[in-house]
């Protein structure tokens, strides 16, 4: 079972398609996150790299279209076994 701590310690940055950060988030302790955004393509990556913080979904593409959700999820390697 994955520790609220393991969610919540992790953030994630918010590129936009300049590859500029325009945000950071991090999950909430169930894992769950929620943003919005102006419709754009943006690029989702991990603020830390390394044991613990990989993911085979980072980078992720996602592009925002107006007057709609887009739903993704970040599986996030802990490092924990």
């Amino acid at each position: 079972l994955t520790s609220p701590e393991a969610y919540t310690a992790r953030e994630f940055l918010v590129l936009d398609s300049k590859q500029k950060q325009v945000a950071s988030f991090h999950a909430d302790a169930s894992g769950n996150f929620s943003i919005s955004f102006p419709p754009d393509t943006y690029t989702i990556v991990s603020a830390k790299t390394g044991m613990g913080f990989m993911s085979k979904d980072l980078p992720k593409t996602v592009t925002i279209k107006a007057d709609q959700t887009t739903t993704f999820n970040i599986d996030v390697d802990t490092g924990i076994r």
